[in-house]
């Protein structure tokens, strides 16, 4: 591909990709809060470090997923009924 033709391609593309519409309708509004420790697996002690760090939700927005790195585990919350 001679080298105009490229760089138009990539500038082409450059502008579609910031063109596109934002997604603005995601928000965030919060309806519940938990302790991380509330949910530890069966068995462990309520007492180990805990600590809800990368949190998104599913599409539907009924699911909760955050990670908990001091514990090494991925944990989930059921939004369905927020208390």
């Amino acid at each position: 591909m001679p080298r105009h033709s490229a760089l138009f391609v990539l500038t082409a593309a450059l502008a579609a990709s910031v063109s596109l519409p934002a997604h603005a309708d995601m928000m965030f509004n919060r309806v519940a809060s938990f302790a991380v420790a509330g949910n530890l697996p069966a068995g462990v002690e309520k007492t180990t470090p805990t600590s809800s760090e990368i949190i998104t939700a599913s599409e539907d927005g009924m699911t909760l997923v955050y990670s908990d790195s001091p514990l090494g585990a991925v944990g989930f919350i059921d939004l369905a009924d927020p208390k």
